[in-house]
């Protein structure tokens, strides 16, 4: 059964603006703008059996993030996922994680980097048992546009899970300056109460997620309600089901939050019923 990720050997090549080099190689100027300021983007996405799992749509939430940031002379969809597939053949990726870079650059247009490392295996435990969220003393800003694109600004992200992680727990939970829910550290929420499965709207300032599109899909395809909206930490303590998303978790079940449990079984059904859609969803795509 497909959970996640799992690891591999690939050779360590990259692409550079178009030109492929070893990957202990790889430069870019001291003056990026992305690596002095964060001023740039990345997506990271599962490759399964040599194929980039959704590569199109990550792609597409990488160059219309870059339009929002004003980078100038930004790459085309095409050349972008046209290299990610060549270099995946190239370091006969089977199975592993794409990353694509692109940063503003210096005074010469933006710098793009893509490559392939090893996959992380997530435990096998966790799928099947669920993971332990707590709550962040972290906040989102649902007024930021940075909330909304996968910035090389991540900090706020890895203290969040450093202070989960410190703490016993797998993932931090993180409120918005409003408290409502907003979204893991590198996860998506959802959550399953009278019918309905709930997750934050994007106006609680949260990223687009693509697996969380992706689960959204396959939710109304399988004819189960879904309610994107803003909810408080009151409306999720009631659900008989959380689970988490993201492009290298997949779906993720949720033990507890703070202890809290949820549900008689974890996971319960309805993250079962959309694990089995997602892990088809793969399947299909990527043979």
């Amino acid at each position: 059964m497909y959970s996640g990720i799992r690891e591999t050997s690939v050779k360590q090549y990259a692409c550079v603006n178009g030109e492929y080099v070893e990957q202990n190689a790889a430069v870019i100027p001291i003056g990026d703008r992305g690596l002095r300021h964060g001023f740039g983007l990345f997506e990271t996405l599962p490759v399964v059996n040599g194929t980039a799992f959704l590569l199109d749509e990550h792609v597409h939430r990488l160059i219309e993030s870059a339009r929002t940031m004003a980078i100038e002379d930004i790459p085309q969809t095409e050349t972008l996922t046209q290299t990610a597939r060549a270099l995946i053949e190239k370091n006969e990726a089977t199975t592993a994680t794409l990353r694509i870079v692109l940063t503003a650059g210096a005074d010469k247009g933006p710098n793009w980097i893509l490559e392939t490392e090893e996959a992380r295996a997530y435990p096998e435990k966790s799928y099947a048992e669920g993971m332990q969220l707590t709550l962040s003393s972290i906040h989102r800003n649902p007024t930021s546009p940075l909330t909304g694109m996968k910035s090389l600004c991540y900090l706020e992200n890895i203290l969040a899970r450093n202070e989960a992680q410190a703490s016993g727990c797998d993932e931090a939970l993180l409120l918005n300056t409003d408290q409502f829910i907003a979204e893991g550290s590198f996860t998506s929420i959802f959550f399953y109460q009278d019918g309905e499965i709930l997750t934050p709207s994007l106006h609680a300032g949260i990223l687009p997620g693509i697996t969380r599109a992706e689960v959204i899909r396959l939710s109304h395809e399988a004819d189960l309600r879904v309610r994107e909206e803003l909810f408080t930490l009151v409306d999720i303590l009631d659900a008989t089901e959380v689970f988490l998303t993201s492009s290298l978790l997949g779906i993720m079940p949720v033990y507890t939050l703070d202890g809290k449990g949820f549900g008689p079984v974890c996971p319960g059904p309805v993250t079962q019923q959309l694990t089995a859609a997602y892990q088809g969803r793969i399947r299909s795509v990527c043979g």
